[in-house]
């Protein structure tokens, strides 16, 4: 059995610095415990923009905070996973930015399929512009065909990507048994990896 990851809500977004120094310490303690309980990383998020119309200290201030986290991850050994995620944060080119000023090979995204990532119907864009960060995968509705999910997966697979998919997704559908979902949802993932 693998426990792939430790899901936390630390976010480095606020305006408010003991806010995130919090955030921050708390990070640092999840990666103790990610280490102590033989996980293999922790994800974090950026949850939004305080000033939308000027995002840039922001993001800098969300890699400088991830930097710092993934010092202790990386004394731990284990990584810190971005999701790509939150009102603004969500795009691709921003969570590139937060990457650039992170620097730390410790630190990686978490590909949350977003239909923010769609650009003419593709993810490629944006995928290219992350692909060399990815240390994780949320999938959500394979059945939604509004998300291109057959190239994601062929992006991935072309990429190197040999890591988990999460799947994410709230009340099954129609199914009286979860174990049913989960068999037809593998069903359905091995379809459009193929």
């Amino acid at each position: 059995m693998t426990l792939w990851g430790l899901g936390t809500t630390c976010e480095f977004h606020a305006e408010d610095t003991a806010v995130v120094r919090k955030n921050v310490e708390e990070c640092k303690q999840w990666c103790e415990l990610a280490h102590d309980v033989g996980a293999k990383g922790v994800k974090v998020r950026p949850n939004g923009l305080p000033k939308p119309e000027n995002p840039l200290p922001t993001l800098e201030q969300i890699g400088k905070a991830l930097q710092e986290c993934g010092k202790t991850a990386d004394a731990h050994g284990v990584e810190i996973w971005v999701e790509v995620h939150g009102s603004g944060t969500s795009h691709p080119p921003h969570i590139r930015t937060i990457f650039d000023v992170c620097g730390h090979s410790s630190v990686g995204a978490c590909w949350n399929s977003n239909k923010q990532d769609i650009l003419d119907g593709s993810v490629k864009t944006y995928f290219d512009l992350l692909k060399k960060d990815i240390k994780s995968c949320h999938i959500n509705d394979l059945w939604n065909d509004a998300y291109p999910y057959r190239e994601l997966f062929h992006l991935l697979t072309e990429s190197g990507y040999d890591r988990f998919m999460l799947c994410e997704v709230g009340k099954p559908i129609a199914v009286d048994s979860g174990i049913a979902f989960l068999q037809c949802y593998r069903g359905l993932w091995h379809e459009l990896c193929r």
